[in-house]
């Protein structure tokens, strides 16, 4: 080790390099600076992390780092990197179609173009490092909550589902076999559901071999999405593992760490606090590898460890936003979310009190920024918490489980709770609502992290929604049970099979088969006995598609259209009185 000179480290990277969800309490760079320390080095580790940072900003980051000579540099990065791979040319696009008219799969053709584009921004990326940093230069492959992080019902809608929707819905139950979970993947290939099935499957039985394979092939679907959460599947995985051997830079592997401080076992809450970023444990565990590597450097071994850790209020708070952040990119898994609600309280009581708050912010119709509520659950911990303009959701699948939770340690505001719900989401005489307003129609804000405006992704100008899943839900909050009338303009597109079912509360209300693909108008009563006081759910169940519609593949937006068709079209959802009720 350098007697009396200052080591100067820099760590550089995206979000999970930044602590997200305990920062900036608590980070990486704080705990393996005091890790160094600990062992006698003396050191500053300098945090040029930057949360949602993409592969080309990285790289000007590390140029700028780089100038300042550091004597090591950190890199944790990849979750953020499949984003890019998307942004397909003409030249992409084209092969992409080409290869599908010749008879390849989609999911080839996609993966194929996917697949030689990420090794090469990759091993460019790699030539880069090793330009700025030499030798000096350690990567950190990040790894993703295989076990307990739950995939949402848009990433489990069947891909080109043309024929096959009907079939797909027979195999879903509350307890889907193996056999089944099989017949799931043999359909859609590139869908998580199956692989997550036989993962659990198997993790229950005890076969951690094949729940880990299966838990990363579920992962390796989202190479077919855009949608997030970000992640590192096996082909980045791969490429960066390549292209760091042909470059001569040194990895720390962490889909190896965690599985050896594991002893086999399947990374999951234990590790993470969400999906791809760390707990204060999993940041332990990186940084004393990393920690290692420097020493190794410096000819030395790390003989001792930190007791540095996040105080409780950091902790709680990081499992309290990590269930807001996990419910609002579309984790609704009530399972999950009410993991992370009961270890917030756990860990310290007083959180309860912005629980509180929060759940009576969400319920309100008063926009975020003018809600005094807000400013007093808005912390520097969670910089990101926001309510999109043109996305407002009343959050009801994470706000109930809040109450859940609250409930279990005495606190019972369910009463109150729906009294705002009622208060703010039913209306006045007369009673009349608009379900395509977001609050009625979204239940996170998946939609806005996909970078849209509206459902059909892209074509936020259409004075009409689109829906891209087979089964889509809507919110109505009723005062009081009594007949209602819904009026509805709706349009199915060609080719589908036109038969449209509605349900309300789980419970069948109408079903029409339409006559034409022009606009059509269902206005029907609703009798009170399928209502409740609070929320009701209304579920409308589109038609099976029989075929795509005829494109060309020109761009990935046609692409996108042939993989995640458009069920059906609301230009009008209106719920009122009944007049004529005496």
């Amino acid at each position: 080790m350098n007697s009396g000179k200052k080591t100067k480290v820099v760590f550089l990277g995206e979000s999970v390099a930044a602590g997200f969800m305990y920062a900036p309490h608590y980070t990486p760079s704080i705990f393996l600076e005091s890790l160094l320390k600990a062992n006698g080095m003396i050191c500053n580790v300098e945090d040029e992390t930057k949360v949602s940072i993409e592969m080309p900003e990285l790289i000007k980051k590390c140029v700028s780092a780089a100038n300042n000579c550091p004597d090591y540099a950190i890199v944790f990065a990849g979750n953020n990197w499949r984003k890019g791979l998307w942004k397909l040319s003409e030249g992409e696009s084209d092969r992409i179609y080409q290869a599908i008219q010749s008879g390849v799969k989609w999911y080839k053709a996609v993966g194929n173009v996917i697949q030689e584009k990420a090794a090469a921004q990759i091993d460019s990326f790699f030539f880069e490092l090793k330009s700025l940093f030499s030798d000096k230069v350690l990567f950190v492959i990040p790894e993703f909550n295989l076990k307990d992080w739950r995939y949402n019902s848009y990433d489990t809608e069947l891909n080109c589902p043309f024929g096959l929707s009907k079939q797909w819905r027979t195999l879903i139950t509350d307890d889907v076999s193996e056999e089944n979970a099989k017949k799931m993947i043999s359909l859609d290939p590139v869908n998580p559901l199956g692989y997550e099935i036989i993962a659990r499957i198997a993790c229950k039985n005890g076969d951690n071999i094949t729940a880990s394979d299966m838990y990363n092939k579920a992962l390796d679907t989202n190479l077919y999405r855009l949608g997030p959460p970000p992640a590192v599947n096996s082909i980045i995985k791969n490429s960066i593992r390549k292209a760091a051997q042909i470059h001569g830079i040194a990895v720390c592997d962490l889909p190896k760490v965690f599985a050896e401080y594991l002893e086999g076992g399947i990374p999951g809450n234990d590790l993470f606090i969400d999906y791809c970023h760390l707990t204060d444990t999993g940041i332990r565990v990186a940084c004393t590898e990393i920690a290692k590597w420097i020493f190794k450097q410096q000819c030395c071994n790390l003989t001792v460890s930190s007791d540095l850790r996040p105080e409780q209020e950091i902790s709680s708070h990081a499992h309290f936003y990590a269930a807001i952040h996990s419910a609002h990119i579309g984790n609704l898994d009530k399972d999950y979310l009410l993991y992370h609600c009961r270890k917030a309280l756990n860990i310290q009581q007083e959180i309860a009190e912005k629980m509180i708050k929060y759940c009576k912010c969400a319920s309100q119709k008063t926009p975020w920024r003018l809600n005094k509520l807000f400013t007093e659950i808005n912390t520097a911990q969670y910089p990101t918490i926001r309510q999109p303009d043109d996305c407002m959701v009343m959050d009801i699948e994470l706000v109930d489980v809040m109450m859940f939770a609250l409930k279990e340690i005495g606190i019972d505001i369910h009463h109150e709770i729906n009294d705002i719900r009622i208060t703010n989401h039913a209306g006045k005489a007369p009673f009349i609502i608009n379900l395509l307003e977001t609050y009625y129609k979204e239940s996170s804000y998946f939609n806005t992290f996909l970078g849209s405006k509206s459902v059909d992704y892209g074509d936020g100008k259409k004075m009409y929604s689109s829906f891209r899943t087979n089964c889509s839900n809507f919110y109505l909050i009723q005062s009081g049970v009594s007949d209602l009338t819904c009026d509805i303009i709706i349009k199915t597109p060609p080719y589908s099979f036109a038969e449209i079912s509605i349900s309300i509360n789980e419970k069948h209300f109408y079903s029409v088969k339409a006559e034409t693909t022009n606009w059509f108008k269902i206005e029907e009563n609703i009798p009170a006995e399928l209502l409740k006081r609070g929320v009701n759910k209304i579920s409308i169940k589109w038609s099976n598609i029989a075929k795509p519609e005829e494109n060309t593949f020109v761009t990935e937006r046609l692409l996108f259209d042939y993989i995640r068709p458009i069920y059906g079209h609301i230009m009008q959802f209106i719920v009122k009185e009944r007049k004529d009720v005496l």
